[in-house]
């Protein structure tokens, strides 16, 4: 059997369809949602129906199997700790998740199919606050998000799943912790697991939940390993057939599209048929813009099987090649042209204004907000946020006013530099930004592990960064000395005059 990575090239693979309204279509007996630590029936929580009655899993996996399914997920979408808490499940991650893998695989059998570890959201945010009034509350931080998706991800991986699917992403930020959970997974256990990412768009405008269009996603998460980037969910194949055209000009990743049947009716039924469905995923099958395609909600494996019939023979999609140019995101995206400049707005700097400098001393971020709306409508774009300051807590005056500029989409349409001398703040701000930003700086002064260390680190998070030529002699003062080992040509050796005094290579 050929890997994933092999087949992808060579043909358009088929992700099967739905299994929550696959398993409701059943009309299981309650006993089938029985909460083994509880006693109770939790109807709809559809990863018990994995542990109270295996075999219906298994027989919705071969049905996708049968009608030409290439990957099946496994019964996980909601198999994480935040989801499983509200049902007293949260001791039972793992065994859920393992049993799930145990049933994919004997549905599986001899049949040359990947089995993919399916990864839902959960019902937290990293981008935005829940609580009306209060944008810098947050029920969990970026490092408890991560850990709650390596706990899944690890059994995921130790049951033997030959994919890792992260899917129906509606937060950007929470997709970077599941995808560094991921990444740190692979590691810890020495494999190699392909990572398929999937967001999902509610409504015609092209933005997610967090506000963030497509575009900008795509930049995001740019600088990830990310085997496949895709949409699904959302309100049918209609609506989604432009946003996987505009991934496929954009996106340096494989594209992937598994769309609902339709958006469900008043009784919440999905009534977009099998031959509709196939009919309106047509044009990007033709014209090679995907590479995986399947189905979400209210999609059986009669939609597949349609699916399978309209992408045999037809030729893959090839991903776009990097421009090697500088691209950063918020909301929206920022590409300097040829020739320009970024203008850098200053007066987030405590350093650059005084009355920001106070601001920020005394905690008065709504104040502090209008200074950087300002900048924006005075043509910024990017805005240079430094706390470092004496007596001010640099690290949480950071995340503080990075929450507040994510709660006002008129500053958030520009992204961020991260100005500061303490990379400990920098690594605090990086868990704050779910765009790409520039990170204001690291250099040699401290040797070279050091910088390693902190350029892997701010890579790893997908950030650009300013790298100061400075090392433990000091400032790189001569032409020599500046240059060193750096090759005298490439896309990467512009000389960027900063205002520190310093020359910086972008």
């Amino acid at each position: 059997m050929k890997s994933i990575r092999q087949l992808v090239k060579e043909r358009i693979l088929i992700l099967d369809g739905a299994m929550g309204t696959m398993i409701q279509q059943k009309n299981l007996a309650p006993f089938a949602y029985r909460n083994p630590l509880t006693g109770k029936n939790d109807i709809g929580v559809n990863e018990l129906v994995t542990l109270n009655a295996p075999d219906v899993i298994v027989d919705i996996h071969k049905a996708y199997i049968e009608a030409g399914a290439d990957i099946i997920e496994t019964n996980t979408f909601c198999a994480n700790g935040f989801s499983l808490e509200e049902y007293g499940l949260s001791s039972m991650v793992r065994e859920i998740n393992l049993k799930a893998c145990k049933t994919a695989e004997e549905a599986r059998g001899d049949n040359e199919v990947f089995i993919a570890g399916d990864i839902g959201p959960t019902k937290e945010s990293l981008s935005l606050s829940i609580k009306m009034g209060d944008p810098l509350w947050r029920k969990h931080d970026f490092a408890s998000c991560k850990a709650m998706y390596k706990e899944q991800i690890s059994a995921l991986v130790d049951g033997g799943v030959d994919v890792l699917l992260i899917e129906t992403v509606f937060d950007t930020l929470m997709a970077k912790s599941a995808v560094l959970a991921a990444m740190e997974v692979c590691e810890e256990k020495h494999v190699d697991v392909p990572i398929m990412l999937s967001v999902t768009f509610s409504d015609k405008s092209g933005r997610m939940l967090c506000g963030q269009n497509l575009e900008s996603l795509v930049v995001s998460l740019s600088g990830f390993p990310l085997f496949s980037l895709g949409c699904n969910c959302s309100t049918g194949a209609d609506e989604m057939a432009p946003l996987i055209k505009r991934l496929a000009d954009e996106s340096p990743f494989y594209v992937s599209a598994h769309p609902n049947a339709g958006f469900p009716d008043a009784e919440g039924a999905y009534c977009v048929s099998p031959f509709h469905h196939a009919e309106a995923l047509k044009g990007v099958v033709n014209e090679g813009d995907v590479n995986i395609l399947g189905g979400c909600c209210g999609t059986t494996p009669q939609h597949i099987r349609a699916i399978k019939n309209l992408v045999t023979g037809k030729s893959p999609h090839v991903p776009k090649e990097s421009d090697h140019k500088l691209h950063l995101a918020s909301l929206d995206c920022v590409t300097p042209k040829k020739g320009t400049l970024l203008v850098v707005g200053e007066r987030t700097n405590v350093a650059g204004s005084s009355k920001f400098a106070k601001l920020a001393m005394d905690g008065s971020w709504d104040e502090a907000l209008a200074i950087a709306r300002k900048e924006v409508e005075d043509g910024a774009s990017a805005l240079d946020i430094c706390m470092d300051a004496p007596l001010l807590d640099a690290g949480k005056a950071m995340v503080s006013f990075l929450r507040m500029i994510e709660s006002d989409p008129a500053v958030n349409r520009v992204p961020v530099m991260i100005d500061s001398s303490d990379f400990t703040v920098i690594e605090r701000a990086m868990e704050e930004i779910p765009g790409k930003a520039i990170i204001n700086s690291i250099s040699l002064k401290e040797g070279e592990e050091k910088f390693v260390r902190k350029a892997c680190m701010v890579a790893r998070y997908g950030h650009a960064m300013v790298v100061m030529l400075f090392d433990e002699n000091g400032q790189a003062d001569t032409y020599e000395r500046k240059i060193g080992e750096i090759p005298p040509e490439g896309p990467h050796d512009r000389p960027v005059r900063t205002r520190h005094g310093g020359d910086a290579f972008r």
